[in-house]
């Protein structure tokens, strides 16, 4: 499946795309465990852009907190891009290609006989499998409990496709919305689109 079909079927879904910074704080990926492995940059532009991201959702988070601060209280964002983790010895940094969401406010735009509720676990899930099914088929798709201290532990879940982990989905802790200064829940997905078997179709061609 080409990008394009991706990128239409999220639209579809009222998610815009964002392109976000591929360095990032390094103290934001350790509240997601998603700290190992991060590349220091050796003169980082500012504390804030210190590493090289192992994750796109801290970038769609702060993404998200702009809007909010800004009076848009619905906000759903994508990406996809490239994250980052320290290769053996002098090697290059390995790349893998990811794709990530982050959604809050409603579930539906506001009208005048819409549903009046938030985005919740089953909405932002609903999501990620209308992309998974653009790969022609979701027999070997799972959806396990999830431990990370990130997410929330009753409303999230570990993604795994063939029987290998390939991505997480649900809302993140409040703990975490807590520390970041955030007053509303975050419900977010992240999908490894490394070229395997299980998540091939889904790669850029």
């Amino acid at each position: 499946v080409a990008p394009a079909r991706i990128r239409a079927q999220i639209t579809a879904r009222d998610y815009r795309e964002a392109i976000c910074y591929s360095f990032v704080a390094k103290d934001w990926l350790a509240r997601g465990s998603s700290a190992t492995g991060a590349v220091a940059l050796a003169n980082p532009l500012s504390a804030d852009l210190a590493v090289m991201r192992t994750s796109l959702l801290p970038g769609l988070v702060e993404a998200m907190k702009y809007n909010l601060n800004r009076q848009q209280p619905r906000v759903r964002l994508i990406e996809l891009g490239r994250v980052f983790a320290a290769g053996g010895d002098e090697s290059a940094p390995a790349e893998t290609v990811r794709l990530a969401a982050v959604a809050c406010g409603r579930a539906t735009a506001e009208s005048w006989n819409g549903e009046r509720r938030d985005v919740d676990f089953h909405d932002i899930k609903g999501d990620l499998e209308s992309l998974l099914a653009l790969r022609g088929s979701t027999g070997d798709i799972e959806f396990r409990p999830l431990d990370r201290p990130d997410f929330h532990p009753g409303r999230s879940a570990e993604v795994v496709i063939g029987g290998v982990s390939a991505g997480i989905v649900g809302c993140l802790h409040p703990r975490l919305t807590k520390v970041l200064d955030l007053d509303v829940e975050v419900q977010a997905f992240e999908l490894d689109m490394r070229s395997e078997e299980h998540t091939s179709e889904l790669q850029s061609h």
